[in-house]
């Protein structure tokens, strides 16, 4: 990988069938060198890796918790080490209600806490750790993803 390459980290790639996946190969696809992140290391990553690296891309993967600020500012700074640069970073990683937790009265405090520093500290984290290096570029992309649920309500849903 040379620095002039673009680079992209897609949080929340730990299904191989999942929306981070389908986004890091699109990305690589296009030519980026793509850093692929999850919480744990029993997902999919290494598959992801492997899948895009067989269709003649470039992929790798790094640990970590995006509710964490060190892990989040270390998943930047590690592809910044290994491409160079940081040119786009998609904020997928989620933390979703397990089904039974639709009553509020049923959501336990730890849990509510647990969706609100993955899905919202998170992105803020990552956002902050990215920004100074696509300012010193002079370029970057963010893209924020999110649920369709906070666009419709649901019988019992608190969430």
């Amino acid at each position: 990988m040379g620095p002039t390459e673009r680079s992209a980290l897609v949080t929340g790639c730990g299904k191989l069938d999942g929306i981070g996946a389908e986004v890091a190969r699109t990305l690589a696809r296009l030519g980026f060198a793509v850093v692929i992140t999850d919480i744990e290391p029993a997902g999919d990553l290494e598959a992801v890796v492997a899948q895009i690296a067989d269709a003649g891309g470039s992929a790798s993967a790094v640990l970590g918790d995006v509710a964490q600020e060190a892990a989040a500012e270390r998943m930047v700074a590690e592809t910044v080490r290994r491409h160079g640069r940081i040119d786009v970073l998609v904020n997928n990683a989620a933390a979703p209600f397990g089904i039974g937790h639709g009553d509020i009265e049923a959501i336990a405090l730890a849990d509510w806490d647990r969706v609100i520093a993955v899905n919202l500290r998170g992105p803020f984290l990552t956002c902050r750790a990215a920004v100074p290096h696509m300012r010193r570029q002079g370029w970057g992309r963010i893209v924020n993803m999110s649920s369709t649920a906070g666009r419709t309500g649901g019988k019992g849903n608190g969430t």
